[in-house]
């Protein structure tokens, strides 16, 4: 009876982190490319236009794309002028997975470096 009790507490501590590793992998899997995706393109219109005005709204990757896993969402993405051919420093993009509520992707721009990342929320 106690080796019962023992195998199902171990089980559930192990499909609650299972469930865990596999929602950082989806995210990893999808919205972490998107994101740095549309990171790259915010930069990319930045040098192109020099001083312009970033229009996130032209820029093919960052809109909402289905993927397998669900829908990336777009939360935030930069606005502002571009300046000296770079992106204002700060968060150029974030996005999630519509079905994933624990984590998110960050991607920031600073000193002519960009760093995405996956964070919870």
């Amino acid at each position: 009876m106690i080796v019962l009790v023992l195998f199902t507490i171990l089980f559930t501590i192990a499909l609650v982190r299972y469930t865990t590793y596999q929602q950082k992998a989806n995210v990893t899997s999808y919205a972490l490319p998107l994101a740095r995706a549309c990171a790259m393109d915010i930069i990319t219109h930045c040098i192109q236009t020099k001083n312009g005005t970033i229009d996130t709204s032209n820029l093919t990757n960052c809109r909402d794309k289905d993927t397998p896993a669900g829908k990336v969402v777009f939360n935030s993405t930069v606005s502002g002028q571009c300046s000296n051919s770079a992106p204002p420093e700060g968060t150029l993009a974030s996005a999630k997975l519509d079905t994933i509520n624990s984590y998110k992707v960050v991607c920031n721009y600073s000193s002519n470096s960009l760093a995405c990342s996956i964070v919870s929320q």
